[in-house]
């Protein structure tokens, strides 16, 4: 019976993030075969309205977990929690 790889879903602000997760997936998970899907972004504004949905897609498309990148850029913390 074959064995099912993991599948891990990256929603982030631009390819470089992505390439940062893969790494630090497969280092922290000591396995390179993890299968990453991902939805890019292209700026904070648009991963804030879409994650929801692009979360059920990657869900959909067999991720097991979810990783959201969102990073700071020049904005202030306090205001993005709000």
């Amino acid at each position: 019976m074959a064995r099912r790889h993991q599948r891990v879903g990256v929603i982030a602000e631009d390819n470089c993030d992505v390439d940062s997760a893969r790494v630090l997936i497969h280092r922290i998970a000591n396995n390179e075969r993890i299968g990453i899907k991902k939805y890019i972004g292209t700026g904070c504004g648009r991963i804030r309205r879409k994650c929801h949905a692009w979360s059920k897609l990657l869900s959909q498309r067999g991720c097991s977990l979810l990783v959201l990148i969102h990073d700071l850029d020049n904005n202030n913390l306090i205001e993005l929690k709000r």
